[in-house]
């Protein structure tokens, strides 16, 4: 009877270990509240709202804003999806044409049409690589893959295009159940996106919180996974094979340079450069401000001459002819969104070059908006191919970096541009933005620091003033300012018997002081002691040189520190 009793125990035991063992997940796989983790799988067309022929797209483990299109079989991005993996695809909707730019050709295309020219010869194509629908134009993943370092994968219910640029080091988790559940939110009680098999990758998109990691899976569902579902599983890396066609820049030999502009307002002699230049010893780079856009059809005025140039290189420095953008009444969005007036633009620039010899261009375009931006980068892009034959060097003038003028794109010009001249001054430069130095070192430092991020070190310029400001504040608190040269603040320092103090976080000697007419005036000076700190800044960081505004302005000794 004892032995039948214990036996009976003994199989209850067993039965309830077998159940427990059988619904093992379900008694854990709770949340926070007790609540059962849900089994409800996701509704991917409230998820995603595909219409036919629509799939989404994600990109290096991000869902990108617009769908893709199926287009007679074949998948097509939206040109701001393929702007996020390539920006060298300028589309140009006023006239309906896409341009793709590379370090060795111009190829554009047209919608729907079977055909494309690279450097001006034309090539059938069996099909359109392009196409609008709805106003927005669609470009194919064949086209995008032509010019694109990408992997490219396409899967079905849903229609998903996931796409990886080539990159190193993206954290992997490795799931440990057969059915790893990726849900739609970091809950258990969240619906269930895809169930991972054993030993799937799952790419992390951010940090674990909660007990939950934001992953990707291989086949693009963006979800969250239990932490208790996966173990670590290293780092992937991800390569296209794409070989791009590399720029190559045209440096001056021997490494660090000075270089200075020289403000001219008429048809410059050699006599009138030689002159200015009298105790100059030490410069490299000349760079008379020669050219400006005069209309919307891209064409320029022209100061250039024979007899500056020849006196310039028989004095042994390089010519770098400037174009600016200060003509009035002429928009700059006009003249670069428009393909003929940016060619005819890029055109009489290089054929001034050859004509008087010159070595460079320097483009100082000082009035691009956020809207022009695109144009003016492709401005820059096609003007590189047209001077590379001449073996021109191309400089492009830069503010000091900030998220206000980001749209300048500093990355895209460092890399078709020789060198990027960072114009480290005008801090301070009219009441609006206060009473203050034009180049602080601390202003000069961090300018320099943030234009790192996207210049190399031998091919960024460290601007120089040869100027301060004066500001003026009346007894009705009214602020005003002149523009003094080094020359002229040393004389008002003289003729008012004034004795500037140091001011150690600036590097700069400031005065103050009240004028003859009863108006209080401060000037934080640029002379020989600033200069050198500055210069320091440029030693620090290994840069290319110095570039200076402007001859005549400097005082005796300047020369000494920058050469």
């Amino acid at each position: 009877m004892y032995g039948r009793r214990t036996a009976i125990i003994m199989l209850t035991l067993l039965m309830l270990i077998i159940c427990t063992a059988c619904n093992a997940d379900s008694f854990f796989d709770r949340d926070d509240n007790g609540n059962k983790a849900s089994e409800k799988m996701a509704d991917y067309d409230k998820i995603y709202g595909l219409k036919e022929n629509e799939g989404f797209v994600v990109l290096d483990m991000q869902e990108a804003a617009d769908r893709a299109k199926k287009i007679d079989g074949r998948w097509f991005l939206s040109v701001n999806t393929v702007n996020q993996l390539n920006d060298k695809f300028y589309w140009n909707q006023k006239e309906e044409q896409l341009i793709v730019t590379t370090a060795e050709s111009v190829d554009y295309y047209w919608p729907d049409a079977a055909k494309f020219t690279s450097n001006g010869a034309e090539t059938p194509l069996e099909r359109s690589e392009i196409t609008i629908q709805n106003g927005v134009l669609y470009v194919s993943t064949d086209l995008i893959k032509k010019y694109t370092a990408v992997t490219f994968e396409a899967y079905e219910e849903p229609n998903r295009i996931v796409l990886w640029t080539d990159k190193d080091g993206v954290t992997t988790y490795s799931a440990i159940k057969k059915d790893t559940c990726v849900r739609t939110g970091a809950s258990l009680s969240e619906s269930i996106l895809k169930k991972a098999a054993e030993g799937d990758k799952l790419y992390a998109t951010g940090e674990e919180e909660s007990g939950f990691i934001p992953v990707v899976t291989f086949d693009g569902f963006c979800g969250y996974v239990s932490s208790e579902d996966v173990k670590d599983g290293g780092t992937s890396s991800f390569a296209s094979g794409f070989t791009p066609s590399e720029y190559t820049h045209n440096l001056r030999d021997g490494g660090y340079f000075t270089s200075v502009w020289h403000n001219v307002a008429y048809e410059a002699e050699g006599s009138l450069l030689a002159s200015e230049l009298d105790g100059s010893e030490g410069v490299d780079v000349v760079m008379p401000t020669w050219y400006r856009v005069i209309d919307i059809d891209g064409s320029i005025s022209s100061l250039a001459n024979h007899s500056y140039v020849d006196k310039a290189h028989e004095l042994g420095l390089e010519v770098w002819g400037l174009v600016d953008d200060f003509a009035a009444g002429v928009p700059g969005i006009d003249v670069l969104s428009n393909t003929a007036a940016r060619n005819n633009l890029s055109d009489s620039l290089v054929a001034s070059a050859v004509e008087y010899g010159i070595d460079g261009i320097n483009v100082d375009f000082e009035y691009i908006t956020q809207e022009s931006s695109p144009h003016y980068i492709q401005f820059l892009r096609e003007l590189y191919l047209k001077m590379k034959p001449h073996g021109l060097k191309l400089s492009v003038d830069n503010y000091v970096p900030n998220s206000g003028n980001a749209y300048y794109n500093l990355k895209a010009q460092a890399e078709v541009a020789d060198y990027i001249m960072l114009m480290t001054y005008d801090e301070h430069y009219s009441p609006e933005t206060g009473v203050g130095s034009v180049a602080s070192l601390n202003f000069v430092e961090d300018g320099v620091v943030s234009a790192l991020a996207s210049v190399p070190a031998e091919r960024l310029v460290m601007g120089i003033p040869f100027f301060t400001r004066l500001w003026q504040t009346d007894s009705n608190a009214q602020v005003s300012m002149q523009v003094l040269t080094m020359k002229t603040e040393m004389d008002t320092v003289a003729q008012y018997g004034l004795e500037p103090k140091w001011i150690e976080t600036n590097a700069q000697y400031y005065v103050s002081y009240v004028n003859k007419e009863g108006i209080s005036c401060e000037m934080w000076l640029e002379e020989e002691e600033s200069v050198t700190e500055k210069r320091r800044v440029c030693d620090n960081y290994g840069l290319a040189g110095t570039a200076s505004w402007c001859l005549g302005y400097e005082t005796d000794g300047i020369w000494d520190i920058l050469k």
